[in-house]
C-alpha cells in the first residue's frame, strides 16, 4: 500500500502534537495536586496568595486536548485509535492479497 507523499509525511507531526498535548495535561493536573498538597501555614503571607492565585488559574485553565470539540482524546484514546487502524490495514492487506 504506497500513500500520497504528503499524507505519509503529515502524519507524524499531528500525531506528535496529539502525543504532546496529552502529556501536557497529566503533568497540570500533577501539578494542580503538588499545589493544593503544600502545607501553606509556613509560608509567608505573600507566598500564600502567590499559591492561591496559582491554584485558581490551574483550575480555571484546565488543558484538555480534543478532537474538534467531539471528544477528549488522551493516552486511552490514542491507543484505541491506534490499534483500529492497525487492525484495518490487516484485514485491507489481507483482502488485497486475494
Amino acid at each position: 500500500m504506497v500513500l500520497h507523499p504528503l499524507i505519509r509525511y503529515k502524519k507524524i507531526p499531528i500525531t506528535c502534537l496529539i502525543i504532546s498535548g496529552v502529556i501536557l495535561g497529566t503533568y497540570m493536573s500533577r501539578t494542580m495536586e503538588l499545589v493544593a498538597s503544600i502545607d501553606r501555614t509556613l509560608l509567608d503571607l505573600e507566598v500564600q496568595l502567590e499559591l492561591d492565585m496559582f491554584q485558581r488559574q490551574l483550575i480555571a485553565n484546565t488543558f484538555v486536548f480534543s478532537a474538534g470539540g467531539f471528544f477528549d482524546i488522551n493516552m486511552a484514546q490514542i491507543t484505541n485509535i491506534v490499534s483500529s487502524t492497525a487492525t484495518y490495514i490487516i484485514i485491507l492487506m489481507q483482502f488485497q492479497e486475494t
